[in-house]
């Protein structure tokens, strides 16, 4: 069987965080989103929920709510640090998307993946997800911060149903 992005996606991070609508906040992430992520951008507290605060394509400012089990993530990502990138390189630059790139590379290998899949395609078995737990199209496009919904589709890797319309 040929290992697809889903295949990726879940050896990335699905043990870490364990619900699925948790995941569609963090993995519906562009990659670009990830990788400008500073420190101070999830210090925030909002109606008792810690949030993270970041810029979407089109430079569009958004708050998001992060789930318990996500926060412990970039808590360990944060480490003792205080500012700066969340996820940084060695020597604490900003990783960059091709950086990322590089890492999924690295995963891929050390899972026996054998085809190329880069990071901007793991947002797909995310996506698939919200429509498979019965999410609102306009809930998973809001999530995935698509301002059209034809992307959204385009990233469903479900079957094609007649129940399944954005």
């Amino acid at each position: 069987k040929q290992k697809t992005a889903h295949d990726v996606t879940g050896w990335l991070e699905f043990r870490l965080v364990p619900s699925r609508s948790e995941r569609l906040v963090v993995h519906g992430l562009r990659i670009s989103e990830c990788c400008s992520l500073l420190i101070e951008d999830m210090q925030d507290t909002e109606n008792g929920h810690r949030v993270m605060r970041l810029t979407r394509k089109g430079g569009k400012r958004v708050t998001i709510p992060i789930p318990v089990a996500v926060l412990i993530a970039l808590e360990a990502a944060q480490g003792d640090r205080t500012e700066g990138p969340l996820i940084a390189t060695r020597d604490g630059r900003p990783l960059n998307r091709h950086g990322a790139t590089g890492l999924v590379d690295t995963i891929l290998r050390h899972t026996k993946i054998e085809r190329h899949i880069n990071p901007h395609l793991i947002r797909a078995p995310v996506i698939t997800d919200g429509f498979e737990q019965g999410l609102p199209g306009r809930d998973v496009q809001h999530s995935a911060g698509h301002a059209d919904p034809r992307p959204t589709r385009s990233h469903d890797l479900g079957p094609s149903t007649p129940a399944r319309h954005l």
